[in-house]
């Protein structure tokens, strides 16, 4: 008798989750309530399959208005990011230094969200024409965080100015030690802050106090694609010659990393996810093949590539069970 009809007999409602005979390592699966009258209503009004009314339910959305914003909501829909604490400063210093050409160095992270920060910066400001050396910490040799060291490196390397990405945000003494060496910080992070911040021409950090960024739950990568718009808007307004780049190019490592990441995938996140996995399915050829002249960039499509995926459109099941993972394994093994 199966555990089906065992559960069946006694009146119980059958675990559709387990496998046949008793597992070995027993599970105690615990589901999320749906309010069905608000799913039913959702399926009614939005003439959507009741599956989706009560996936909607189940992420707190309860009315038509919400949940169309929830399913298709715009880049536009996207927050200003003046509205992020710090960021007109740190805008202001950094179209400076485009202005005048002088190189910008990027400190990053070793694991997805860090990695996908470091290379849309450095894909950013070479795009506008300054140089960009990064730096991204040694998981054995330096471990994670802001290492003097590694900013020396960018010091030395040119760069005054040095922009974090995905890490700083407790680093009170080496952002101290880096400002009496001459080092011009602008520190981003997601990551939750200390009482005390580091000395820097600007923090950027949605969660810090003061901050009253609607949105507190951008990923390390979405807090860099954030200061990116803010520094690009500056450009335009202060008449920058050069061409501006379309970051939307470049949402597809803003959605690595926040899927990456493990952030909710709702308001700004999902947005921006969706529009990154269109971004990387743009590069997909039929059933996963990755012909030379389409879009996209070579790393990433060389990844897809090498990770067997069969797919005409990619997912965020995809990033977060195949793509990141390789590249978390690299920042593993050094």
């Amino acid at each position: 008798m199966s555990p089906a009809e065992k559960a069946k007999i006694n009146g119980e409602e059958p675990n559709r989750l387990s496998s046949p005979g008793p597992p070995v390592f027993p599970r105690r699966w615990t589901l999320k309530g749906v309010d069905e009258a608000i799913a039913g209503r959702l399926s009614e009004e939005m003439n959507l399959h009741p599956l989706l009314g009560r996936l909607l339910a189940l992420r707190g959305i309860s009315g038509p208005d919400e949940a169309e914003t929830f399913l298709n909501a715009p880049l536009a829909a996207l927050h200003d990011p003046f509205l992020m604490k710090g960021m007109e400063e740190a805008a202001a210093h950094l179209v400076r230094e485009i202005m005048q050409g002088r190189p910008i160095g990027v400190y990053g992270d070793y694991d997805t969200d860090g990695i996908s920060s470091t290379a849309l910066m450095v894909l950013f400001f070479t795009s506008l024409g300054v140089a960009a050396p990064y730096f991204i910490p040694h998981r054995m040799r330096e471990g994670y965080g802001l290492h003097l060291s590694g900013l020396k490196e960018l010091q030395a390397a040119g760069c005054e100015t040095v922009v974090t990405v995905d890490t700083g945000i407790t680093a009170v003494e080496t952002a101290r030690v880096a400002k009496a060496e001459g080092i011009h910080l602008i520190v981003t992070d997601h990551h939750g802050p200390a009482d005390q911040l580091p000395e820097a021409v600007a923090v950027i950090n949605p969660r810090q106090a003061g901050c009253e960024y609607p949105f507190k739950e951008l990923s390390g990568v979405g807090v860099a694609f954030k200061l990116a718009a803010a520094v690009r808007r500056r450009l335009r307004d202060e008449g920058f010659e050069g061409a501006l780049p379309n970051l939307k190019q470049h949402l597809d490592l803003v959605a690595l990393g926040t899927v990456a990441d493990i952030v909710p995938l709702r308001d700004e996140n999902h947005i921006l996810v969706r529009g990154g996995l269109e971004v990387l399915s743009a590069a997909l050829g039929r059933n996963g093949s990755l012909p030379s002249g389409r879009p996209g960039k070579p790393g990433l499509r060389a990844l897809v590539a090498a990770s067997d995926l069969k797919a005409d459109a990619l997912t965020a099941g995809h990033i977060g069970f195949v793509l990141a993972p390789r590249l978390n394994a690299a920042g593993r093994v050094g």
